[in-house]
């Protein structure tokens, strides 16, 4: 096991940087090592399974750079079942929100840097006569990310990502999460829909290039997972996680990298009667191959050894595979990813270590010059690894997004959405068993060019 001083040193050089929506695709090579080339030259891509890099989620005659925007948002919704544990009469709500942003995105040599920041307005009104108005929120969403290439040889990047929701299927971490080619983060899996919760994942990775096929590397990061009215949610709990990884990556042809990861991990959990704490280490050997600048697969596989203690227990110790599975695609009218991974899940609101397996899926095409499609899916299973420490011992999640987007002029665009949360747990009475939601949205968008 990787001693405490030894992690505590690599952490804090990475994050001291800065979190985990990171910022460019994974089926180019760029800054970072994944974007904005061919293959075969002779800067090396940082591949998938090490860069924490989302695959892209939208054609690449879509992407845009350079710019400044503000936009105002709102949008109608239907929920039919808002209030979990009510009855066996499941409640349905309107939903109203309004949500205004700004965003920034600049490329200049050497460096990228983004930012974006989102207040949300929501409003609840019951189609029975129950009253839905304790609902009624005031939420937020941010994101920044930068990097930076100090030498053809060495580059770094780093993201912070903050979410403060009280329901899930507006514009948060849920519905909205990546797919990335990484099996080192945890999947989100036991969901309170409609509870306030705050999210924050910082995330930093560093690097070198010192042989012409043969790559170093780091990163460290750093998830708080927060439940203000935390005796709402009984069954869930506040958590941290810091961890700290170290890659090196050979690539052997124009196209194909090989290597290896390790990474420590620490997660904290407060439950009621006290401090849990897990422990991983995972070593992973990793396979990646570019079939052109836009489509890539990757695969990778290895162990965790989890080491997991509560108060007044035994602590458990254990060796469980790890796999992943993941592969991504960019055209010009549309975009395909997908991500199966069977890794070691802690923290995030659950006591203990738990078996998690995931599948997610995403893509879009660009049918006509103003109208997209979009749809993506997320399935995980959960099993404790941790019996005798867990707070629950298993149970699954399914989340479900199909959207149509329609611009109507250079401003103003329409969006038509269904999301479905399915999730089949025991003893934790803030989530829903099934909730649908379907929405009109407008949204009204100035934009920018800057830094040309």
């Amino acid at each position: 096991m990787l001693p405490r001083a030894y992690f505590s040193l690599i952490f804090s050089m990475f994050f001291m940087l800065g979190v985990t929506n990171p910022i460019l695709a994974q089926v180019e090579p760029s800054a970072t090592g994944n974007g904005g080339g061919t293959p075969d030259e002779g800067e090396m891509m940082t591949p998938p399974p090490v860069s924490g890099m989302p695959y892209a989620n939208t054609a690449s005659s879509e992407e845009r750079s350079n710019y400044l925007s503000a936009n105002v948002t709102g949008s109608v919704a239907y929920i039919d079942n808002v209030l979990p544990g009510s009855g066996a009469t499941p409640i349905s709500a309107i939903n109203y929100f309004v949500y205004p942003g700004v965003a920034f995105d600049r490329s200049i040599p050497r460096q990228k840097e983004q930012f974006s920041y989102s207040p949300s307005f929501t409003f609840y009104q019951s189609t029975g006569s129950e009253s839905v108005s304790a609902l009624d929120s005031i939420d937020h969403n941010a994101a920044a990310g930068y990097q930076f290439r100090f030498s053809p040889e060495v580059a770094f990047g780093v993201n912070d990502v903050f979410t403060r929701t009280s329901d899930v299927f507006n514009s948060s971490y849920l519905f909205s999460s990546p797919v990335t080619g990484s099996g080192l983060t945890s999947p989100v899996s036991v969901i309170a829909p409609f509870e306030e919760q705050m999210t924050n994942v910082a995330n930093a990775v560093l690097s070198y290039q010192f042989a012409r096929n043969a790559m170093i590397g780091g990163g460290g990061s750093f998830i708080t997972f927060d439940l203000p009215n935390s005796s709402d949610v009984v069954g869930l709990y506040n958590s941290t996680e810091s961890a700290g990884n170290v890659f090196y990556s050979r690539r052997f042809s124009r196209s194909q990298y090989l290597g290896l990861t390790y990474q420590y991990a620490h997660i904290v959990a407060n439950p009621t009667n006290g401090r849990d704490e897990t422990q991983t280490n995972t070593l992973v050997p990793f396979y990646t191959f570019y079939f052109n600048q836009s489509f890539s697969f990757s695969f990778s596989a290895g162990i965790d050894h989890v080491d997991a203690t509560a108060p007044q227990a035994s602590a458990v110790i254990s060796w469980t595979p790890t796999v992943t599975v993941s592969a991504g695609w960019q055209g010009r009218r549309g975009h395909l990813a997908g991500n199966f991974s069977r890794t070691t899940s802690a923290g995030q609101g659950l006591v203990g270590a738990y078996e998690a397996k995931s599948i997610q899926a995403s893509g879009g095409w660009k049918f006509a010059r103003t109208w997209t499609g979009e749809l993506s899916s997320t399935y995980t299973d959960i099993n404790s690894e941790t019996p005798l420490i867990s707070s629950l011992q298993g149970g699954n999640t399914l989340t479900v997004s199909a959207s149509v987007d329609h611009q109507i002029t250079d401003n103003l665009s329409t969006r038509f959405q269904y999301q479905r949360l399915q999730e089949s747990y025991n003893g934790i009475q803030a989530i829903t068993p099934n909730s649908d939601r379907e929405s009109i949205t407008l949204t009204y968008q100035l934009r920018r060019p800057i830094g040309r």
